[in-house]
């Protein structure tokens, strides 16, 4: 996967 503006699918389940 490429990275968009800086955030992974890890970054967004964490910020869950």
């Amino acid at each position: 996967m490429n990275k968009q503006r800086g955030f992974t699918l890890l970054e967004i389940i964490l910020a869950l």
